[in-house]
């Protein structure tokens, strides 16, 4: 069995909150503020790819995913890069 998934940290001062939500949790994956656990999110995933025909895959690889498409619509390196939250262009040069 694998571990919960760990709260994600945004930089000081930022957030992610959604306008209608009245809280954070840190978490990606949550419920009622508690994390999901990483096997369910993944199995209600594959679930999903099965319902529309495609292939399994790991839910980090829609980073690359996204980050393919967004080099190939001509979005800057350094913007997909944030967008990335890597350090270096190198780092996402290399997707």
């Amino acid at each position: 069995m694998g571990r919960p998934l760990r709260p994600h940290r945004l930089s000081p001062g930022r957030t992610r909150r959604h306008p209608r939500l009245r809280h954070t949790t840190g978490y990606v994956f949550h419920r009622h503020s508690r994390p999901l656990h990483p096997k369910g999110v993944l199995d209600h995933f594959h679930l999903l790819c099965d319902k529309v025909g495609v292939p399994h895959i790991a839910l980090h690889d829609l980073r690359h995913l996204m980050a393919g498409f967004a080099m190939a619509a001509g979005v800057p390196m350094p913007v997909v890069s944030k967008t990335l939250r890597h350090r270096t262009l190198s780092t996402s040069a290399n997707i």
